[in-house]
């Protein structure tokens, strides 16, 4: 298990005067990161090899978003891989050991050069200690769309969008399709789907999707493929 310790910054807070859902996103994916880094198989080792851990798919549960200045506690462990794809918990913590969120991260091993995923080798993977399967609700990996969506006028990506990758980060997807929620809508559930990967001046059109219990956001091009769908909802929904 890989532990990252932290306080919550004013760059990190939104209008509530809590962590922003990005800033929550953005604490799972560093911790990870630092993990790789710290046992010698993080950026440097997997550009030498063409290799990239690209996420496929996001649940993040959360309990209470921490606020300005709480210190927090991140822990993260793989709890298995298979073929070319790697399953990760992560949880997030206050200083009296309060769980605030948490999350299962699906990840895909790509092989960078050729675009496509490749089969996990023992040496890519030998140093993370495998650890059990975080006791939590565990929704579908498929995010199901209700009713006829409602498109939005189309907006085009960024460079502060885009990482090392080429491709827009993880967390901006989840950032980009909060827009579109109404300003006091509730969730404690963020489930992303990822598809197809955005690059930098990707023109993508939001389709909205309502019902009881979700909001969803479908990001398509103009050609109509979906890159990735995110949905806010409520934990036992599913």
């Amino acid at each position: 298990m890989y532990e990252m310790k932290g306080r919550i910054r004013y760059s990190e807070i939104g209008y509530k005067n809590e962590l922003t859902p990005i800033s929550l996103v953005n604490y799972f994916q560093d911790s990870s990161t630092f993990q790789s880094e710290d046992i010698g198989l993080g950026l440097e080792y997997f550009q030498k090899r063409q290799r990239a851990w690209l996420l496929s798919g996001w649940q993040i549960d959360i309990q209470r978003m921490p606020l300005l200045g709480e210190e927090v506690n991140i822990r993260t462990w793989p709890y298995g891989f298979m073929g070319f794809i790697g399953f990760r918990n992560y949880v997030m913590e206050a200083k009296d050991t309060e769980v605030l969120a948490v999350a299962n991260a699906i990840w895909t091993w790509v092989d960078t050069a050729k675009r496509c995923p490749a089969k996990i080798e023992e040496d890519d993977v030998k140093a993370y200690p495998i650890e059990e399967k975080f006791d939590m609700e565990y929704a579908p990996r498929r995010i199901k769309l209700f009713g006829e969506g409602q498109k939005k006028e189309a907006i085009r990506i960024g460079r502060e969008r885009i990482d090392t990758n080429g491709h827009m980060n993880n967390g901006h997807y989840i950032c980009l399709a909060e827009e579109y929620l109404e300003k006091d809508v509730c969730f404690n559930r963020i489930r992303v789907e990822y598809k197809k990967e955005v690059k930098y001046r990707d023109k993508m059109i939001p389709v909205i999707y309502h019902t009881e219990t979700a909001e969803t956001i479908v990001l398509e091009n103009e050609e109509g493929q979906v890159h990735a769908v995110i949905e806010f909802g409520q934990q036992g929904s599913v």
